[in-house]
């Protein structure tokens, strides 16, 4: 299964370093008008600092924004990514009009079993018309686990290989992308830092802002991340899907 995850989010990546570039020869040009020769003779000392607080401001906040869009970005790809490993693990399963009361029935019987007479053949027995639909598979897989758990004081996750064997690929793959959430959540986010690069107006400097170095290792991190959940999906997902 080809996800092509670090491909993608390397795309939302050079979208930002290309916007980092815009970003700053937008931010020259508008500081510097305000130490043009019409600017200097329109306002005074203090109209002209006014002036170019506001428009500072106005060029942060329009930084901040872009760093918001372009997580978004970053969280599609990661949530798309994540559905396709989903679908191939899981697959999507048909739910016929009766299939909340086959649920119901399949708990009542489930119920009936001990951790000893509960063998991976009975489970998958009661069990294997809801294998295409995750959640209910992760709900079933809970119960057995607590029965279990009862019983013997732990969990063989070993024993349910034919019930639980798809939901136990699918749970390692989507446990890959709990970092891949948390660092798209805020990779470009993080609170930028004043530059050299700026312009002196009266006796006021505003710096350009630039990207930290907890942004741009964040960034490495995300990509590294992908690259092994590419990998992941290219063999594992192969033979899920198989």
């Amino acid at each position: 299964m080809k996800l092509n995850l670090k491909k993608n989010l390397e795309d939302t990546v050079n979208q930002y370093r290309d916007h980092t570039g815009e970003f700053s020869k937008k931010f020259m040009a508008e500081m510097g008008r305000f130490n043009s020769p019409e600017a200097r003779n329109r306002y005074s000392n203090d109209g002209l600092r006014d002036l170019a607080n506001e428009k500072h401001a106005e060029l942060l906040a329009s930084q901040v924004a872009t760093g918001e869009t372009m997580n978004q970005k970053a969280r599609a790809v990661v949530n798309g990514a994540k559905s396709s490993i989903t679908a191939a693990v899981m697959g999507k399963g048909s739910r016929p009009e009766d299939y909340a009361t086959r649920i119901s029935n399949a708990l009542r019987f489930l119920s009936y079993e001990t951790a000893d007479s509960l063998t991976d053949d009975v489970a998958h027995g009661l069990l294997h018309e809801f294998e295409g639909d995750y959640e209910t598979m992760r709900k079933f897989k809970r119960i057995v686990e607590q029965k279990e758990s009862a019983s013997a004081g732990h969990v063989d996750a070993k024993r349910f290989p034919k019930t639980f064997g798809s939901i136990e690929k699918a749970e390692e793959a989507l446990s890959r992308f709990e970092e891949l959430d948390r660092l798209a959540e805020t990779v470009f986010m993080h609170q930028k830092v004043k530059s050299s690069n700026g312009v002196t107006i009266g006796d006021v400097f505003y710096s350009e802002p630039m990207d930290s170095y907890g942004e741009t290792t964040g960034w490495d991190a995300l990509l590294n991340l992908a690259e092994a959940v590419d990998q992941w999906g290219e063999n594992e997902g192969d033979a899920a899907e198989g």
